[in-house]
């Protein structure tokens, strides 16, 4: 008997002899029967096996190493002012973006082992062995190479401990193993139902008083909108399960209050699902002490605040979170309706100004950060003046980075626009310039520079210095406008087939642009 059955079977026993907890739809039985499988997997984060398979996975010390680091930095760029960053926070931050680049990986089609085809096809469903059955896979997904007809079996397992080891899966297996890894290392952790197929992670934040949204498949936290105004997202119902209790948190995640309204009113009794989760929360809250189950309470009660709705007001949206899905294939997102069908189109404005004392400007792809003489700035996009269709791509399985443009079946164009401003250097005799790229099949990257006032232009080679002498150029020119073009690619990934800034993940050198 598994630790859930006990609680399975008192379930049972209240719905046997309260009515009003008895499913009066389909939809309702639906949503018990969710409720009660989503349940009984977060049970098996309490075991002592997995705990001791967590300890020995997850770098610890590694990841506490890198939090001091960052919270002394933190401190010192701080320092002045109101300084209370929660290291237990940091530390969540920290091992998300660990999880997310170093240990576990999206599975949409394998690549055959027998003849490297990528293009393995979805055959069919099949029933679970009885070893797959052991790791509570409820299904096998099964491919089909192509070219030689070879098989390849995928189950979806929902056993943490056993998704510690194969490291692989969609959303539902990288919010169930990132949630079973909090449980282990003692956070305070909630895994997300959300009924339109997805599921994430809340981590509860004791120095801020409040639940945090984690996607560990995007690498997001605190980003709740993301879902809605990023992925449009229709919700109906975002549950949160834990060892101690289930809760309705869709207000978190919305700011359309009176359409989520609208859609649930087709689906179960709004009172029928409030009264069902708070009798499960009791039963879940039993065993637990007076002292714990105050602590709950109180939570509950800032929660229930945190989701008042005030009439015309509106919550603010982030940037961040009008982003469409990054995980997955481009088609398999397309067929969920998760991309962001707006291209980006943004004039950032910035400007790099020139002094004798600043004689260089070099960008890291890898770190995502440019070097200018002292001066650090964080994000490609903060240190241009323009940008168009471009975005920064992160290829895990090759551990290769580099700006290239948004995903589209159809590639179109991207540019990019950096401006260099030396009207305060005394005096300079040349300026030397690299711009490092990469390019496949058609694709093509086009580099222009003009000087400024007088607009004369001078096109420049890639992957070598171009030197702009004193003499090239006017006496009265005070700026260079360097342009990035790119376009061209075949077929339906040919939007990667220009990249610019390509570096290796494991290198830390800088790739100089500009010199």
């Amino acid at each position: 008997m598994s630790d859930f059955d006990a609680i399975d079977a008192q379930i049972d026993r209240v719905l046997r002899h309260d009515t009003s907890l008895r499913p009066s739809n389909s939809n309702e039985s639906l949503f018990l029967n969710s409720v009660k499988n989503n349940l009984r997997n977060v049970f098996k984060y309490r075991n002592s096996e997995l705990r001791r398979t967590v300890v020995n996975v997850v770098p610890v010390d590694k990841i506490n190493d890198e939090v001091k680091r960052k919270r002394s930095a933190l401190k010192s760029k701080c320092e002045g002012e109101a300084y209370d960053v929660s290291q237990r926070d940091l530390f969540v931050f920290e091992l998300l973006a660990w999880f997310k680049h170093s240990f576990f990986s999206w599975f949409d089609k394998p690549r055959c082992d027998r003849c490297s085809n990528l293009e393995m096809r979805f055959d069919s469903y099949q029933k679970p062995t009885a070893e797959e059955i052991s790791g509570a896979a409820s299904k096998v997904e099964c491919y089909k190479c192509s070219s030689c007809l070879q098989h390849y079996r995928f189950p979806r397992y929902n056993d943490p401990l056993k998704l510690l080891h194969t490291r692989q899966g969609r959303c539902g297996e990288w919010a169930n193993c990132f949630s079973a890894i909090l449980y282990a290392l003692d956070f305070d952790a909630r895994f997300i139902l959300e009924f339109g197929d997805h599921v994430w992670v809340e981590v509860y934040s004791d120095s801020q008083k409040r639940w945090i949204h984690c996607d560990p498949c995007e690498n997001a936290i605190d980003s709740p909108l993301m879902y809605e105004h990023g992925w449009n997202k229709q919700l109906t119902y975002c549950l949160a399960f834990s060892c101690n209790e289930i809760q309705d948190v869709t207000w978190r995640y919305t700011s359309k209050y009176k359409e989520v309204m609208r859609r649930r009113a087709h689906q179960c009794r709004e009172h029928w699902v409030s009264h069902l989760m708070l009798k499960v929360s009791e039963i879940l809250q039993a065993g637990y002490s007076q002292e714990q189950k105050q602590k709950f309470m109180e939570r509950r009660l800032n929660e229930l605040v945190e989701f008042i709705w005030i009439p015309n007001q509106e919550k603010v949206v982030s940037e961040n979170e009008l982003k469409g899905r990054q995980s997955g294939s481009l088609l398999w997102r397309i067929q969920r309706g998760e991309v962001d069908s707006n291209i980006t189109n943004k004039e950032v404005g910035h400007v790099f100004h020139m002094t004798n004392k600043e004689t260089k400007i070099a960008y890291n792809c890898n770190k995502d950060v440019y070097k200018f003489g002292d001066k650090t700035i964080k994000g490609w996009e903060n240190g241009v003046f323009s940008y168009c269709n471009l975005f920064r791509k992160v290829e895990h399985d090759w551990k290769m980075c580099y700006l290239s443009r948004c995903e589209s079946l159809t590639p179109q164009t991207g540019t990019v626009i950096w401006k260099i401003n030396f009207a305060d250097v005394t005096c300079w005799t040349e300026i030397d310039l690299q711009l490092k790229c990469q390019t496949y099949g058609s694709g093509v990257i086009d580099f222009l520079l003009t000087a400024n006032p007088e607009a004369k232009q001078f096109q420049l080679k890639p992957n070598t210095v171009n030197t702009i002498k004193r003499s090239d150029v006017s006496n009265t020119c005070v700026e260079f406008v360097i342009k990035a073009t790119l376009y061209g690619g075949d077929s339906d990934v040919g939007w990667q087939h220009a990249q610019l800034f390509r570096q290796s993940m494991l290198e830390s050198m800088l790739a100089v642009f500009v010199a």
